[in-house]
């Protein structure tokens, strides 16, 4: 179903609480089908996810927790990006925007 609705490829995480996804837009060899960005909501006050709150500085700290959860969680499932050196190459240059 994502497919059809044509998601840019991303992973992320969710709590109970809040959500923060990384688009990396391009396939497995790297073919950019959308610009790599960050989005963050907080679910308490936008359950609809209307507002990315990623560039506010008053989550500035949940969102960094977040992302060390998000990378060990994605070391914990082997889902590296070692096998796509194009893909990680953008995470990398992405990672801290």
């Amino acid at each position: 179903m994502a497919h059809a609705l044509a998601v840019p490829a991303h992973f992320g995480l969710r709590t109970e609480r809040y959500k923060l996804i990384f688009f990396y837009g391009a396939d497995y060899q790297g073919q950019d089908r959308t610009p790599a960005r960050w989005e963050f909501y907080d679910l308490q006050t936008d359950p609809h996810e209307m507002k990315n709150l990623y560039a506010n500085p008053a989550y500035r700290q949940i969102i960094d927790r977040l992302k060390g959860e998000l990378r060990q969680t994605r070391a914990d499932l082997d889902e590296g990006d070692g096998d796509y050196p194009e893909i990680q190459a953008i995470l990398d240059a992405h990672w801290n925007d």
